[in-house]
């Protein structure tokens, strides 16, 4: 807006929440006065510091990194939220303006959110199967090794259980996942040797299942 270029992107780092933008000047004029606000959203989620404390001044045809760190303050709404309006302004745009920067669930799993076992069993058995979506996932396996893929869920911050072998052939993984705002997911991953799984996952907040499975998919 009004020779204000921004790139950005929803992180987690180090248990924190952080916008990363890079922000160029693309007119002949310098810019300051910066300021950001974040539009109501289910998440509750805002900046939890000033922009200007990490961006005062963009000279003409200048580009720099920021890294806005983000507090969580809210619970999630009926709407399903994975875009965050933000607007921006500086001394070159009086009214601001606004965009939209997705953001995926996973960025807000907590690092501490592991269950033990018989939480985990618990947590399942008080939750009707009203509250249950499933999915399947194709070809998830065919490059990694089981053990390479509970890496990849616990990088995202998604917790390995348990799990159980039948005698038909099928492998069920147990993990959860808890989100800042409290709100946990527990999933049953089950696979037959193949490269596909089927994921089934209870929550007390069916709101999240299509955030989930979006972030599972990509």
């Amino acid at each position: 807006g009004s020779g204000l270029q921004v790139e950005g992107a929803f992180n987690r780092r180090g248990g924190q929440l952080y916008l990363d933008m890079t922000l160029t000047n693309t007119v002949d004029t310098f810019m300051n006065g910066f300021a950001l606000s974040v539009n109501k959203n289910p998440w509750g989620i805002s900046a939890a510091r000033p922009l200007a404390e990490f961006l005062q001044t963009l000279m003409p045809g200048q580009k720099q990194d920021v890294a806005l760190p983000f507090a969580f303050k809210g619970d999630i709404k009926e709407n399903k939220a994975d875009i965050i309006q933000i607007a921006l302004k500086n001394n070159m745009t009086e009214r601001g303006f606004y965009f939209a920067c997705p953001i995926d669930i996973s960025k807000m799993f907590e690092e501490k959110g592991a269950l033990d076992k018989k939480s985990f069993i618990r947590t399942w058995q008080s939750i009707p199967e009203s509250n249950e979506f499933s999915f399947d996932l194709q070809n998830i396996l065919r490059r990694s090794s089981n053990k390479d893929f509970k890496a990849v869920l616990r990088n995202s911050n998604i917790f390995f259980v348990a799990d159980k072998h039948t005698d038909d052939g099928f492998t069920y993984n147990y993990c959860n996942a808890k989100v800042s705002n409290g709100i946990v997911v527990l999933m049953e991953l089950g696979t037959a040797g193949d490269n596909n799984l089927t994921v089934v996952i209870r929550c007390e907040s069916p709101e999240v299942f299509p955030l989930v499975q979006q972030s599972l998919t990509k």
